[in-house]
């Protein structure tokens, strides 16, 4: 996932995008967290849960 699919999917500003994603995009890949499918039910429950 790149960083215009990341503020796509989670529905946020370019702005809040450059400064969230690349954090999300550090701990997905700590986690193991690569299929596009696992990545987006972790943004969506990230975002549900915020």
């Amino acid at each position: 996932m790149n960083e215009s699919q990341f503020q796509q999917a989670a529905g946020i500003s370019a702005r809040l995008s450059a400064r969230w994603y690349p954090h999300i995009d550090e701990a997905m890949s700590e986690f193991g967290i690569t299929a596009p499918l696992d990545q987006a039910m972790f943004i969506a429950q990230v975002g549900h849960e915020s």
